[in-house]
């Protein structure tokens, strides 16, 4: 192989979409400000068009629906329980539909949706006993084509380092599975411009900050995935937990986030 594997897998989508309801809900405005997707590791770009997606659970979606029900990716299975804890639950009613106003990433080795050598690299990472990965994937690829997202090949530390919030937005810093191809001394550096980040936050004049990021975490000797959110300079909340593709997800019991 000529090229580390590169994924990008669009389930994880679920995970980053309740992060950005939550902390979105939390801001308690009368109206969402707009939004600034980034995104670390990013990939090819295909979850910064996460707000396109569809999101089920239950059969059929019975239990919960959110997004555009005629999106090419829909998410099914989403909760292990039928639907959203309450919190959840209640900030997707709220925020229906967030107004993305930027879609950015960063990667160090990013792959372009829209050429096909690099989708077929996409394509050739997914298990093939897993059909239902490569239905997601070719919904995901066809949205790419219609909704523009920008990665630039850099390295985690140094994208942040570039960034600024924007007044009457709230900037969005999200990734998903990528911490561990991270160099310890670069995800200091990474760490330091997210504190930046979030004490930069403070509200309309300022801009709004969050960070998101479902990672993997050792827990009793084992792996878990976990969703967790940080809005602004406040704690850090660990939301819930799922199965490393994102989906089957079930909420923690912890403290809500306070906007």
């Amino acid at each position: 192989m000529r090229r580390p594997p590169q994924t990008n897998e669009v389930g994880r989508a679920n995970q980053l979409i309740a992060g950005l309801l939550a902390v979105t809900d939390a801001l308690g405005l009368p109206e969402p400000p707009p939004v600034r997707l980034l995104e670390l590791g990013a990939s090819a770009g295909l979850n910064l068009r996460a707000d396109r997606f569809r999101v089920r659970a239950g059969p059929g979606g019975r239990e919960f629906a959110w997004g555009d029900p005629g999106s090419p990716v829909v998410l099914d299975g989403a909760w292990r329980d039928g639907a959203p804890p309450p919190r959840l639950a209640t900030a997707a009613a709220r925020v229906p539909a967030p107004v993305v106003v930027e879609r950015l990433g960063c990667d160090v080795d990013p792959l372009d949706p829209l050429d096909p050598a690099d989708a077929l690299a996409l394509r050739a990472y997914l298990w093939p006993d897993l059909p239902h990965r490569a239905e997601r994937l070719a919904g995901a690829l066809a949205l790419a084509r219609e909704v523009p997202a920008r990665v630039v090949r850099q390295g985690a530390a140094d994208f942040l380092a570039g960034t600024e919030l924007r007044p009457g937005t709230l900037t969005v810093v999200w990734h998903s599975v990528m911490r561990q191809y991270v160099p310890p001394a670069e995800w200091s550096r990474a760490e330091a411009e997210l504190d930046r980040l979030g004490r930069a936050g403070r509200g309309p004049g300022s801009g709004w900050f969050a960070h998101l990021a479902f990672e993997p975490r050792r827990v009793g000797g084992v792996h878990r995935f976990v969703l967790t959110a940080r809005l602004g300079d406040g704690p850090q909340e660990v939301l819930a937990e799922a199965h490393p593709w994102g989906l089957d997800a079930r909420a923690t019991e912890t403290t809500a986030l306070d906007g």
